[in-house]
């Protein structure tokens, strides 16, 4: 019996001993496997990351041909992707952010992060559906992701809605207390719905999460200056403007409600060198305009006076063209309004204006050699020589009847 036990056992013993064998090659197989994949993607895991140390280091330029690279060896990495657009939205470049975040949240669609900075990129090239859109994905997946909160407030801002915006700045606010942009934002929509005490809460807790925040500062100049008889205010809305003017790309709005300050301070001769300095910067500020026409008038310099009264008026028809073209595309966008309202901000030197126009039309007539040329206008208004120069070469190349 012993004997038929072990004949018995040794077939059971050798197919036990196949099924190991077979289960270690399997695992062997499956660990080389795991290896062979392992190391492309760690190595675009680690060239995604060094591109963000560059970028924060500012080498921006150089990160973007990076992941540009990197894309082309891997057109499956929504990281690259993700990435690439968050370069672009660093400088800026809001239309050219808009394709690798679309790509990176159609190949990974329950990332909200790539949500929200796509619908970052689509609030400033004026696509507001799709911006919608992208808010409520983001939203959806992380209900309590500020940015998503802070783009939301922006779009309902710019729909009018101050009520919906105000409400998700003060979200955005709690739920990021460091970030002091919704703050500034919140305290911003206060001021206009004339809750001055509020706004002064709310732009003071900002202040706690920066103390150099330039729009903050500039906000509590504002409400300050709002106090106009009161010289305690007074002094503190002066402060606030001083302290918003280093590192300010819109100092010339600062120095000409310095001058305001200062004449409701009756410190006259402050205000004309606080608007001198204002019109220097921006030939064209209305405030400085009007204030210091109107002194040099009352103090008998006609000319002088009216001359710059003739500019304010003109400046001020301007703005009025502006907030009609601005309606006139928000309801009746066409290409020609789209044109026009880009031609007449380069004319006047508003870059972002004009750079909300023609990235739209790049989007829809990228071929157009007139949409091409304003597009290497718009660069040389914001120095950028080089990229102007190649805009007006591929406007050159292109054949005249694509611009109909």
């Amino acid at each position: 019996m012993a004997a038929l036990r072990t004949e018995a056992s040794s077939p059971i013993k050798l197919k036990r001993l196949l099924v190991l064998f077979l289960l270690a090659g399997t695992g062997a197989g499956v660990l080389a496997w795991q290896r062979l994949t392992a190391g492309p993607q760690a190595g675009a895991a680690a060239r995604i990351a060094a591109a963000e140390r560059r970028m924060e280091a500012g080498a921006t330029a150089a990160a973007i041909e990076d992941l540009r690279a990197l894309i082309v060896s891997d057109p499956s990495s929504a990281d690259s992707y993700s990435a690439l657009g968050d370069a672009y939205l660093s400088e800026e470049r809001y239309d050219q952010a808009v394709q690798p975040l679309e790509m990176a949240a159609a190949l990974t669609p329950d990332r909200a992060h790539i949500h929200c900075r796509l619908a970052d990129a689509y609030l400033h090239t004026r696509d507001r559906d799709a911006a919608v859109g992208s808010i409520q994905a983001a939203l959806k997946q992380e209900p309590n992701c500020p940015r998503g909160h802070l783009v939301a407030g922006e779009q309902w801002l710019r729909d009018d809605d101050l009520t919906r915006a105000l409400a998700e700045f003060r979200e955005a606010a709690r739920l990021a207390p460091g970030s002091p942009l919704a703050f500034q934002r919140a305290g911003y929509i206060l001021l206009d719905l004339d809750r001055p005490a509020e706004a002064e809460k709310v732009l003071l807790e900002g202040l706690r999460a920066d103390q150099d925040n330039i729009g903050l500062h500039v906000q509590l100049g504002r409400l300050y200056a709002l106090r106009s008889s009161d010289p305690a205010a007074l002094t503190l809305a002066e402060s606030h403007y001083l302290r918003a003017l280093q590192g300010n790309p819109n100092a010339a709005t600062v120095k000409a409600s310095l001058g305001e300050v200062a004449l409701q301070a009756g410190k006259k001769e402050d205000a004309r060198r606080w608007w001198e300095r204002a019109l220097e910067e921006n030939r064209n500020e209305m405030k400085a305009l009007y204030g210091l026409g109107q002194m040099l008038l009352t103090s008998g310099k006609r000319a002088e006076g009216q001359a710059l009264l003739k500019r304010y008026a003109t400046a001020q028809k301007f703005q009025r063209e502006v907030t009609a073209l601005r309606m006139q595309t928000t309801t009746r966008p066409t290409k020609a309004l789209r044109l026009r309202f880009a031609r007449l901000s380069l004319d006047a030197g508003h870059a972002d204006e004009a750079e909300r126009q023609l990235a739209v039309l790049l989007r829809e007539y990228p071929a157009d050699p007139v949409v091409r040329g304003l597009q290497g206008d718009l660069y040389m208004l914001q120095q950028r020589e080089e990229d102007a120069q190649r805009e007006y070469r591929l406007a050159s190349a292109l054949p005249p009847d694509r611009a109909r």
